[in-house]
């Protein structure tokens, strides 16, 4: 026969097993929330624009996205020079050898602001997440024929 106390043993080992399932439950139920959150954010503020970028001419859909001549035209001289300046950054370099836009859009916030931004994207009669990308495919459009033009040099 059972003595008492290893009963209530087991019954304790029963609900701490419980507990950390219940757990492990949560936490995965809240990192999958997040995942959620971020893919929306991604869909509402990058997709989203992009697409609409692309329906205006702004952008060309390529492997990567292209700025066309016109997307080039909406950003004033002093912000290209600005985003120019960016572009020779060591942090930039290192970010934009991904070629992943994901990564250059909150870079651009960061270092260009979102009041100036805003500012030219009220001027062009456009979202600030517009302009962002359009600052962006800018910068990554130099950097690329920065590239291009050191490789034909080291040839």
């Amino acid at each position: 026969m059972t003595e008492p106390t290893q009963i209530v043993a087991l019954i304790g080992c029963i609900t701490g097993i419980a507990s950390l399932i219940g757990l492990i439950y949560a936490i995965g139920f809240k990192l999958g929330a997040v995942a959620t959150k971020v893919e929306t954010l991604w869909t509402i503020y990058v997709l989203h624009p992009l697409q609409e970028l692309i329906s205006q001419g702004y952008v060309r859909m390529e492997s990567p996205y292209m700025l066309t001549s016109k997307g080039e035209e909406i950003l004033p001289e002093d912000l290209k020079i600005k985003i120019r300046e960016i572009v020779r950054s060591k942090k930039f370099r290192k970010i934009a050898k991904k070629d992943s836009i994901e990564d250059v859009v909150p870079l651009m916030l960061d270092k260009v602001g979102m009041d100036r931004l805003g500012e030219v994207a009220s001027k062009a009669e456009m979202n600030t997440a517009n302009i962002a990308i359009v600052a962006s495919l800018y910068a990554l459009n130099r950097f690329k024929e920065k590239e291009e033009k050191n490789a034909k040099m080291d040839v």
